[in-house]
């Protein structure tokens, strides 16, 4: 049962968590016009790459982060929004060491 429980959890989190970072693709796609609008490719298709890429980024982060709030959920017992927001800063205290994202978690 709990196997059917944390796929369950496991999916509702992924979509949430894929709705919550929809902002992501806004900002690919309101780079892929100004590099259009701006000319700036110049024949290489740096739009569509950085598109395809933050579009990767974004699903599986969410499917991460989706994965850490399902195991909260059914192995540790927590709520719903506990969970939620625990898997939220866990990924964000791993990301803050890595040494490139570190520095945009500064306070």
């Amino acid at each position: 049962m709990n196997t059917l429980n944390y796929l369950g959890n496991h999916l509702l989190y992924h979509w949430v968590f894929l709705i919550f970072l929809v902002p992501i693709i806004i900002a690919a796609v309101v780079l892929r016009l100004l590099f259009n609008w701006f000319d700036l490719t110049g024949g290489i298709q740096i739009g569509l790459t950085l598109d395809v890429f933050l579009a990767f980024v974004w699903v599986v982060f969410a499917g991460y982060v989706g994965h850490r709030a399902a195991r909260n959920r059914v192995v540790k017992g927590m709520g719903y929004i506990e969970a939620r927001e625990r898997a939220w800063l866990d990924t964000k205290a791993e990301l803050s060491f890595i040494p490139l994202f570190g520095r945009l978690f500064r306070r």
